[in-house]
C-alpha cells in the first residue's frame, strides 16, 4: 500500500511506500485522491500524476513576461524551444529542409515521405487508417456516434463530432 501525503502549504507531493505492498500487483504505487483510481508502476510516474490533482507546475519558463509553468521537465524544455526558435530534430527526407522542436513531431512528420499509415480502424468492415493517432480517434466518432463539441449557446442544446462544424454553428449565433 502506498501513502499519498499532500502538503496544502508548498503544494508538494511526498509518496510514502508502505512495507505491506502487495509485490503481486505490478501496479504498487497507488493514487488515493478521491475518486480517481490510476495506479503506477514507478514512483517517479505515480508524483507526476499527483501533480495534475494539487496543481503543483514545479518547472518555470524564465523568460520574462512568460510566467508559463509545467508538471515535467521535458515540457519545459520543449516550451523553451518558442522562444529560443531550437529545432534540433531534421527530417531526414533528401530536399525536405523541414525541422521540429520534439522528436515526436518528426517522426510524425517523416509518415508523409513514407505513406506510413500504422493508426488502423478495428470497427468490423472498415478499412480506413491513418498516418495519426489523433486522426483515427476522430474517426472513431463515425462508428460511435460520440458528438463531444457543444454549442456555448444558452439554451442551444447542439452537438458535433468534429471542431469545425461546431465554429460554423456558432456563427448562427452572433446578433
Amino acid at each position: 500500500m502506498i501513502n499519498v501525503v499532500l502538503t496544502k502549504k508548498t503544494k508538494e507531493t511526498k509518496i510514502e511506500e508502505s512495507p505491506k505492498s502487495n509485490q503481486l500487483n505490478n501496479k504498487k504505487f497507488k493514487c488515493n485522491f478521491s475518486g480517481c483510481e490510476k495506479a503506477f508502476v514507478r514512483k517517479n510516474k505515480l508524483v507526476i500524476h499527483m501533480r495534475y490533482h494539487t496543481g503543483e507546475r514545479p518547472y518555470e519558463c524564465k523568460e520574462p513576461g512568460c510566467g508559463k509553468s509545467f508538471t515535467q521537465s521535458y515540457n519545459l524544455t520543449y516550451h523553451t524551444r518558442t522562444h529560443t526558435g531550437e529545432r534540433p530534430y531534421i527530417c531526414p527526407e533528401p530536399g525536405c529542409g523541414m525541422s521540429f522542436a520534439m522528436s515526436s513531431h518528426c517522426s510524425r512528420h517523416k509518415r508523409t515521405h513514407s505513406g506510413e499509415r500504422p493508426y488502423q480502424c478495428k470497427e468490423p468492415g472498415c478499412e480506413k487508417s491513418f498516418a495519426q493517432f489523433y486522426n483515427l480517434k476522430v474517426h472513431m466518432r463515425s462508428h460511435t456516434g460520440e458528438r463531444p463539441y457543444k454549442c456555448s449557446e444558452p439554451g442551444c442544446e447542439k452537438r458535433f463530432a468534429y471542431n469545425t462544424p461546431l465554429k460554423e454553428h456558432m456563427k448562427t449565433h452572433i446578433h
